[in-house]
């Protein structure tokens, strides 16, 4: 099981589509990346040598969990996978994603830097 992993939410309201059709663009928008997604009901998943990234459809929303074994891996992934959102959701949305910071995980970035936050 992987050691990292930050989660985001992207509600009904602010997707341009269905939760479905939001993740169907995702994994389109992956494919160029050589990303292949495997599909089991309402999850499609991805596994990668930067970890493992699962959308989750549901009625309300479409969430969005990356994993990796590999901090510096699951801080740049996510910041890709950020830059997707944003092509789906327009460069001014604000999506933040959070994690068990105590337990190891990433620390909450908003996708307005689509980068972490620098060390000061």
């Amino acid at each position: 099981m992987p050691r990292f992993s930050c989660d985001t939410a992207i509600p009904q309201d602010r997707l341009p589509d269905t939760p479905a059709a939001a993740a169907d663009w995702l994994v389109a928008a992956s494919e160029p990346y050589g990303l292949t997604f495997t599909r089991d009901g309402d999850r499609r998943t991805t596994d990668g040598p930067f970890g493992r990234l699962t959308l989750t459809v549901g009625t309300d929303a479409l969430r969005l969990r990356a994993e990796s074994d590999d901090r510096g891996l699951l801080e740049r992934f996510r910041g890709s996978v950020t830059e997707q959102l944003l092509g789906l959701l327009g460069e001014d949305a604000a999506i933040v994603w959070t994690g068990d910071v105590e337990t190891g995980r990433c620390s909450p970035i908003s996708a307005k830097s689509a980068s972490p936050p620098s060390a000061t």
